[in-house]
């Protein structure tokens, strides 16, 4: 088939040896010679499935060649980009628009939207999300506490609040509108004039410090802007890094980036030349998605796969040890020069090692 549109993928250009823009030109369809499928998986992580001739860049011999999948010997190189920022800044996000996108019915004909004074039920609203509110529940006993703006920029303190959810952050749903969004962050001044000032930009005062390791804030339809909107799951077990991170710049991926190491990153130091950067997840969806996300930034980490034996649990009256695999994703020493400037603020009071 034909292409006659100006669509575009990024591929690897043999005269430059760079990764740039090309256009797509024809698409083809075709069944495979085999019922088999190769996933292919690199050292960092990243990983494919392909049909058994798909064409795969490798080296052979110091040339680089293409070869197909079933080609393919455990140690060989396979051609990746490091890095690439071809995407231009996303400024905001229409949550009216997103939400009518992505919400179930059930959740939309419980929203509202705020104009002035006048809250109009979610469905039947089909103006612009400038200057307006949206809630969730009965709109007669709603206040201006339990609501947030329809429009909600994407500055660098909204992506580093983001990324410290995707790392500690939990939902708490205490009734319909008693819903918030919990931050497992030991106390720290730094941190917590920071996160106050993020959620205020969300719309929000309700910032509270429940002990000190807990804080919470926010409503029952900021949850559901996280679930429906941003996609950042609904418990630990199924988070993810939300998608519109990856099209994001790569400096608005950084301040995400900021917040996500501030939560479960580590750092370590053997030497006074030798410091070791990592992030630890039991999370296999967030492993393989935070390496390649830290790929387009042109950063590649080696990810170690280590077990993790808990305390022993009872099951049913028999004391049975779990034990926990957990994705470590370590940043070498080259490449901390660049990641370590933008990440730097909160942390390195997280690790004061650095």
């Amino acid at each position: 088939m034909r292409l006659k549109d100006d669509t575009k993928t990024v591929s690897l250009d043999l005269k430059t040896m760079k990764f740039k823009e090309f256009n797509i030109t024809a698409v083809s369809r075709h069944k495979p010679k085999k019922d088999i499928l190769y996933k292919i998986k690199t050292k960092s992580g990243k990983n494919v499935r392909v049909t058994d001739f798909h064409s795969i860049y490798t080296v052979k011999g110091g040339i680089i060649k293409k070869v197909k999948a079933s080609e393919l010997k455990e140690g060989d190189f396979v051609i990746t980009p490091k890095g690439f920022d071809l995407k231009e800044e996303i400024s905001d996000i229409d949550l009216i628009k997103e939400l009518k996108k992505n919400a179930p019915e059930e959740i939309l004909k419980n929203i509202y939207v705020k104009d002035n004074d006048l809250k109009i039920p979610f469905t039947e609203f089909s103006g612009r999300s400038n200057g307006k509110y949206i809630g969730f529940g009965n709109p007669k006993s709603a206040t201006r506490s339990l609501e947030m703006p329809a429009i909600i920029r994407l500055d660098d303190d909204i992506l580093t609040l983001l990324g410290l959810f995707i790392g500690d952050g939990s939902f708490k749903d205490f009734s319909s509108k008693n819903v918030y969004i919990f931050l497992s962050i030991p106390e720290s001044e730094g941190l917590d004039s920071f996160i106050s000032k993020s959620v205020n930009k969300l719309g929000y005062n309700n910032l509270k410090r429940i002990d000190t390791v807990d804080l919470s804030f926010g409503s029952m339809i900021l949850k559901v802007v996280f679930q429906y909107v941003l996609n950042t799951g609904r418990t630990s077990e199924d988070r993810s890094v939300p998608p519109i991170i990856f099209s994001l710049s790569k400096k608005q991926i950084m301040a995400f980036l900021k917040g996500l190491y501030s939560s479960d990153g580590w750092a370590s130091k053997s030497n006074e030349n030798t410091v070791r950067i990592g992030y630890n997840t039991i999370n296999e969806k967030l492993a393989h998605d935070l390496s390649f996300l830290l790929s387009e930034i042109g950063i590649i980490p080696d990810v170690h796969l280590k077990d993790r034996t808990n305390k022993n649990i009872i099951i049913k009256g028999i004391f049975v040890r779990k034990v926990q695999k957990i994705y470590d994703l370590q940043i070498n020493s080259y490449e901390q020069k660049e990641f370590l400037p933008k990440v730097s603020d909160f942390y390195k009071k997280k690790n004061k090692i650095l």
